[in-house]
C-alpha cells in the first residue's frame, strides 16, 4: 500500500468528536504540566486539542471535513488542513508539547520515522499513544523505544478492535 493511498483515504475521514480513553489520559498528562502551546499531529475535529488547558492549541490533519467541522465546533483552536509536509515550517521548540494518538499506527515507515522527528524538533516534549498490534489493512506498527521514547505505564484497550495502546514520552533532557 502506497503513502498516497493512504492519503487518499484520510482525507475524507472523520470520526467526529469521540474522545476514547487513551487520548484522555494523554491529555490528563500534558493538562498536569500546565503548557502554554501544544499542537496534535493528526487532530481531526480538534477534539482531543478541546480538553487541552493551554493558551494557544493548534493541529494539523489531512481531513477535509474533519477540518471543516472542528473550525465550526471548536473556533477558538488553530485547525490547519496539512500533512506532515507542513512540519518543517514551524519554528524549532516551539511548542511546549506535541502529541498524536492513534495516527502513526496509519503511516508507513520511513514517513513516520520523519514525522517524529518533526515533532522532536517542534518541541522537546512529545507523547505518542499508539497500538502496534493491529494488524489490518492500513495498520503498521512501529518501535517507538528505538526513537528515543519510554514506554509509560499506561496500555489500554479498544473494545471495538481489541488493539492494545500504549502511551509512549519523550522528553528532551534540555527542556525547562
Amino acid at each position: 500500500m502506497s503513502l498516497a493511498s493512504i492519503k487518499k483515504f484520510y482525507q475524507n475521514y472523520n470520526n467526529g468528536h469521540i474522545i476514547y480513553q487513551g487520548n484522555k489520559e494523554v491529555i490528563k498528562v500534558i493538562n498536569r504540566q500546565k503548557p502554554k502551546r501544544v499542537f496534535e499531529f493528526g487532530c481531526g475535529t480538534g477534539k482531543n486539542l478541546n480538553i487541552v488547558t493551554a493558551d494557544y492549541r493548534c493541529g494539523i490533519d489531512l481531513s477535509v471535513p474533519a477540518i471543516e467541522e472542528g473550525k465550526k465546533f471548536y473556533p477558538d483552536i488553530h485547525l490547519i488542513l496539512e500533512d506532515e509536509t507542513f512540519l518543517p515550517t514551524i519554528r524549532d521548540n516551539y511548542f511546549d508539547v506535541a502529541f498524536t494518538v492513534s495516527v502513526l499506527d496509519h503511516i508507513l515507515s520511513p514517513t513516520a520515522d520523519i514525522i517524529v522527528e518533526e515533532l522532536k524538533r517542534i518541541s522537546e516534549n512529545v507523547y505518542v499513544v499508539e497500538s502496534n498490534d493491529l494488524w489490518q489493512p492500513l495498520c503498521f506498527p512501529h518501535d517507538y523505544e528505538s526513537m528515543g521514547f519510554r514506554k509509560l505505564d499506561y496500555t489500554w484497550t479498544s473494545p471495538t478492535t481489541k488493539a492494545v495502546y500504549n502511551m509512549y514520552h519523550l522528553k528532551s533532557e534540555t527542556y525547562s
